[in-house]
Parts: structure tokens; C-alpha cells; sequence
């Protein structure tokens, strides 16, 4: 294969440097390579520059021995990575074999408008159209880039004047309170837990307080494709678009008996409680890789 003018190759001479060992010491100094760079727009690395770099280099045995290590390494990371993705759409391979796709519905469930599944009381709503400024003792609201991972990172919620929010009580969550990003990217998800309740909404994301399903099963119908789609046909608008309240009402929703939802919601919870500390363990070996790094370039390995 050929290269164009955006790459700068590298032919190791095998008796100096091993390649691999090449290749992760060049990963390691990104950053040296990026200050490296000249120009405004963009920058680029003459070749001049990048054949002036200094590299240490142990003796030939030694490289291929770290080389070998941080690729063992970074092949568990991989492989974590892989068993990551897998436990990623495992709640909704869960969720097809046990109510099939809504879109066809196969065991013909009733199929309810999502009006009829949220608490009379509590009506699907948008919050807060203008939060103002963060105030550190406020009243904490919930933007469409708090939604994580189906719940609701409250590490990085901004907060609003008490004052505001009480501007729009409707919209106060609640636990086990569906949040559904309506703007932009319309139709992220998210579940309520205990550390979010009382917080508010923004203009950008409806309340579903769901009483008449199981809300986790909800939350996973909503995010199959089927009804993914679904919204997608009802999102109108140029620059930001959007899905009206009106539409998300009317969201068809296929409603099997309780017990059975309640009991997809158990695996679903256990399935995710396993993704959390696969994932937990995926930033520990992130971390213990990046040392690695730091200790194979400095000689400790």
C-alpha cells in the first residue's frame, strides 16, 4: 500500500529498533509529536522535524521484551473492550426474545399511546426554558448531555435559582421517572434514580412519569429501533430539530402483562448491574495500562 502526504512512514533498520517498540513509544509521545507541529490551520510535521526526534532506545532484546508485554496488555484491553460491547446490547437481545419487536409485535400485545401509561397527575411535560446562570446552592436540572448510559450522571448537573424552578414545579422528577431528550437528539433515554430526585428538566427533554408499565420496560421499548424510527418520522425542524409533546403522547407502546415486565425489568437491572462492573474493571485496566506505559519508557519494567 501507498501513502499520501498527510502520513510520514517509518522503515525500522531491525537491528536497532524493533517496530513495535517503535510503534508504542510513538503512541506514548503524542503530545511531544503534536507541539511538534507547524502551521495555524493546519499543522503539519515536516519531515525535517520528525527525522531530528530523539528517541531512547535500550538495547534490540530489551525493546522486544516491553513490546511484547504492552501488546499482551493491550490485547486483554481489547478483549475487555469486546466482552463490553457485548454486555451492551445484551438487554436488548433480552428484550427481543422475550416480547419480540414492537414494530410487528408478534404476540400481540395491546398497543397503548404513551399518554395513557403516564400518571394523570404528572402529564408528559418539557422543563425549564431559560435555567440562567449555575447557582452552587441551586435547585439541579437535567440537560440531554446528563443522560449516560440510560441514567443520569448527576456529577455534572448545573443548577438554577430556586425561585426558577419553581417556575416549572411540573416538571419535577421523581423516582423511576422516565427523561427523554426531545431536541436535537431526540429520543436518549434516561431513568431516575434516588440521587436525581427533585431535580428539573430543560426546554430540551420531556418528563414521562410512567405508572400504568413497568418503566424500565418502557425505557426499552422506547429505545428499540422500532420506535426509535418511530420518532424519527415525527422529528421536524431545520437547524435544531425536534419532536412535539403532541407526538410523544402518541407513541405506540405494546403492553404485555405486568409480571412479565417486571421480570425483563429484573434481568435488565441484573444484565446492567453486570455491565457497570465490567466497566468499572475496563478504567482500572485503562489506568494500570497507562502506568505500564509510563514505567516501560522510564526503564522500571
Amino acid at each position: 500500500m501507498a501513502t499520501n502526504q498527510g502520513f510520514k512512514s517509518f522503515i525500522p533498520h531491525p537491528s536497532v529498533v524493533d517496530a513495535n517498540f517503535l510503534y508504542w513509544w510513538l503512541k506514548r509521545n503524542r503530545p511531544l509529536l503534536e507541539s511538534l507541529g507547524n502551521g495555524a490551520t493546519f499543522k503539519e510535521l515536516s519531515k525535517r522535524v520528525t527525522a531530528g526526534i530523539p528517541i531512547d532506545l535500550p538495547p534490540i532484546v530489551e525493546q522486544r521484551r516491553i513490546a511484547s508485554v504492552l501488546d499482551a496488555a493491550s490485547s486483554l484491553r481489547a478483549k475487555r473492550f469486546q466482552a463490553l460491547v457485548k454486555f451492551d446490547t445484551l438487554v436488548e437481545a433480552i428484550f427481543f426474545k422475550t416480547f419480540g419487536t414492537p414494530g410487528v409485535n408478534p404476540k400481540g400485545y395491546e398497543v397503548v399511546p404513551m399518554v395513557e401509561l403516564v400518571d394523570a397527575h404528572r402529564p408528559i411535560t418539557y422543563g425549564i426554558l431559560k435555567p440562567g446562570d449555575d447557582v452552587a446552592a441551586g435547585v439541579p436540572y437535567v440537560r440531554v448531555v446528563d443522560m449516560i448510559d440510560h441514567s443520569i450522571d448527576v456529577s455534572r448537573l448545573r443548577r438554577t435559582t430556586p425561585e426558577i424552578s419553581q417556575q416549572y414545579k411540573r416538571s419535577l422528577l421523581a423516582r423511576d421517572d422516565l427523561v427523554m431528550s426531545i431536541r436535537g437528539h431526540v429520543g436518549r433515554l434516561a431513568i431516575v434514580g434516588d440521587d436525581a430526585v427533585g431535580a428539573n428538566i430543560t426546554q430540551d427533554t420531556a418528563r414521562l412519569a410512567i405508572s400504568r408499565a413497568n418503566p424500565r420496560y418502557v425505557l426499552e421499548c422506547l429505545r428499540t429501533p422500532d420506535l426509535q424510527r418511530w420518532m424519527s418520522g415525527f422529528t421536524k425542524g431545520a437547524a435544531v430539530r425536534g419532536i412535539n409533546l403532541t407526538d410523544v403522547k402518541r407513541i405506540p407502546v405494546p403492553l404485555p402483562p405486568r409480571s412479565e415486565q417486571d421480570l425483563f425489568a429484573e434481568q435488565a437491572l441484573e444484565a446492567q448491574g453486570q455491565r457497570a462492573a465490567h466497566l468499572a474493571s475496563q478504567r482500572k485496566l485503562d489506568v494500570l495500562f497507562a502506568s505500564l506505559q509510563q514505567r516501560a519508557f522510564r526503564g522500571e519494567l
